[in-house]
This record gives C-alpha cells, sequence and structure tokens, in this order.
C-alpha cells in the first residue's frame, strides 16, 4: 500500500474512533432519564452535542469525499466505482437524518415520552447505520488497498 493510501486510511480510522465515541455519548445522553424540571438546559445541551457530532460528520465526510479516500479506492479499484458512489449518497442520507432528530428536538417545548422515544429510535437507527457504513467502507478499502499485494478480492 502506497504511504499516501496509508496515511488516509490511518485517518480515516481514526476519526471512525472519534465518531463512534461521540455516538456513544449522544445515546447516553438521550437514554437517560429525562425530567420536566431541567428539560430545557437537557434539550439544549443534547442539541449542541447532536450539532457537534453533526459537524464532526460532516468534517470526516468532507475527509473521505475530497481528502482522498473515495479518490484513491478509485484509483486502485475503478471496478468499484458503484459502491463509492453508494457510499456517497449514505453520508447525505445520515445527515438529513440527523437533521430530521434535530428539527423534532427543537420542536419539543416539554417531555414528551412519546416524541422522545421517535427520537430515540431516530438516534439508535443512525447508530446503526453509521456503523454498517463505517464496515461498508473497510471493506471497501480491504477490496481495493489488497490487490496493491496481490490478494484477491
Amino acid at each position: 500500500m502506497s504511504l499516501e493510501r496509508l496515511k488516509i486510511a490511518k485517518e480515516v480510522e481514526k476519526e471512525h474512533v472519534q465518531l463512534n465515541k461521540q455516538m456513544s455519548e449522544l445515546k447516553t445522553i438521550i437514554f437517560g432519564e429525562v425530567e420536566e424540571e431541567g428539560f430545557a438546559e437537557w434539550r439544549l445541551h443534547f442539541l449542541w452535542k447532536l450539532r457537534d457530532f453533526k459537524n464532526a460528520l460532516l468534517k470526516h465526510f468532507d475527509l473521505e469525499e475530497e481528502g482522498g479516500f473515495m479518490r484513491e479506492v478509485l484509483k486502485a479499484a475503478p471496478q468499484e466505482a458503484n459502491k463509492v458512489e453508494s457510499l456517497m449518497l449514505e453520508h447525505e442520507e445520515m445527515i438529513a437524518s440527523i437533521d430530521t432528530v434535530l428539527e423534532g428536538l427543537k420542536a419539543l417545548d416539554a417531555v414528551d415520552r412519546v416524541k422522545l422515544n421517535h427520537i430515540k429510535n431516530d438516534i439508535n437507527q443512525l447508530v446503526l447505520e453509521l456503523g454498517a457504513h463505517e464496515n461498508k467502507e473497510n471493506h471497501l478499502m480491504q477490496v481495493a488497498y489488497y490487490r496493491d499485494f496481490g490478494y484477491p478480492a
């Protein structure tokens, strides 16, 4: 594997670890007890954490799309273009999912267990989607980069 590919792969992996840490923090907040008293402060705290996560995710997607990951994968394995395109579409879908959660959270003026459960489900689904997405990226990286060493894809 070239030094450039190795550098990109390590950076992507490092960011995956950071994103997973942030997702864990979000789950801890949303799955904790939410009381009527202090709800406004809780909601603001969660909104800020979710916005921080969205920003980190956007930067991560920039790294993948503009920072060389996707380009390097396509250079090494041009036959994987459809998978790369699919991953990029998933980027847009995940950001849209976060925006939906943000809108739902901002619309809450008080504790509403039904709406909070819906938000919890959305966050949980996002965690699952992000994990599946990372697995696809890792597999794609292996398929593309292992060709350099003559291993079957």
